[in-house]
């Protein structure tokens, strides 16, 4: 059955349930409110979940990977190593290639192992690059009254310069050996080392065997220093027996151009210190003429092995100048 109403002239069926119906009916609803709230918890634990979830990396660019790129890299740095040591910035060793005093020979390039060569504009060039960077970096030597204290990275001295190597291979000499650091009884040093070899006409003094190293005192090419303030040259010296050589300040004068000392080493393998006053340097001027260094005008230290056939091993831990208190 049915019943109707009137309400604002319009009709309006209105259904009528039966108990049962009825509580179908609320059952439904429920049934329905349930899967609503259901589906909302669902989507709302997606969405933590999704929030919860680390963010991954971004891509990688296209291209080399990681570890293919560090190996590119290694291998460059490898590279670059191998050429250093190529042109001699790098290792414990230098070969005796280096600029000869006018005193002992031409004036050229001279391999201690005796092959001879003339100065080469890239190699000159690449030793002047090497020192300008550094130069900021350094005191002179007369600042600081030190030469060498063999902390710097060989052939480096500690004043900005660099240690060469020199033999009489370029007036046709046989003399040959190298200078090397290594630590010689606890002590960095420069070791001088090889044999001395007179050729047969020394006896007239016209070609004497040597080895040396020297080392230039200013940080400008062909540049002086003027050691005035000081009374001399200190040296911390070792030879594996006793030994003689000579130390040698060179100067731009004509003549002379080296002023020399002889030091006598009487005990054997044990590091002395060696103290030489500039006025025990002396040079021949020409005739009968001797000649005293002047300490104000100093261009280039020599540490010497010449006079005889002999075999070398001279360390040098250390160079300075030095004052009388």
């Amino acid at each position: 059955s049915s019943t109707s109403a009137v309400v604002s002239s319009s009709l309006i069926r209105t259904r009528v349930y039966t108990p049962e119906q009825e509580e179908d009916y609320i059952a439904f609803q429920q049934q329905q409110q349930k899967e609503e709230v259901s589906v909302s918890d669902q989507v709302m634990e997606s969405v933590l979940s999704k929030l919860a979830k680390p963010v991954p990396p971004p891509p990688k660019p296209m291209g080399v990977s990681t570890s293919t790129a560090q190996k590119k890299k290694g291998k460059k740095d490898n590279n670059a190593m191998a050429f250093l040591r190529k042109i001699g910035k790098v290792g414990k060793t230098k070969d005796f290639t280096n600029a000869i005093g006018s005193d002992e020979g031409s004036g050229m390039l001279a391999d201690i192992t005796g092959t001879d060569a003339t100065i080469s504009e890239s190699s000159s060039t690449t030793t002047t690059t090497l020192l300008k960077k550094a130069k900021a970096a350094y005191q002179s030597c007369t600042v600081t009254g030190i030469i060498d204290d063999m902390t710097q990275i060989f052939p480096l001295t500690s004043s900005g310069t660099a240690w060469k190597g020199v033999s009489d291979s370029t007036r046709g000499g046989f003399s040959n050996g190298l200078i090397k650091r290594e630590v010689v009884e606890n002590k960095s040093a420069n070791v001088l080392e090889g044999s001395v070899v007179l050729s047969d006409d020394d006896d007239d003094n016209t070609n004497t065997g040597f080895l040396k190293m020297v080392a230039d005192l200013s940080l400008e090419p062909g540049g002086t220093v003027d050691a005035s303030e000081y009374d001399g040259i200190q040296l911390e010296v070792l030879s594996k027996e006793g030994f003689e050589f000579n130390v040698h300040l060179r100067t731009p004068n004509a003549t002379p151009t080296s002023y020399r000392h002889t030091v006598n080493l009487e005990v054997a393998y044990a590091w002395e210190t060696v103290r030489i006053p500039f006025s025990s340097f002396q040079g021949d001027g020409g005739g009968s003429t001797i000649q005293t260094v002047d300490p104000s005008n100093l261009q280039r230290i020599g540490i010497v092995a010449t006079g005889q056939d002999m075999d070398v091993n001279l360390a040098i831990g250390a160079v300075q100048f030095y004052n009388v208190i």
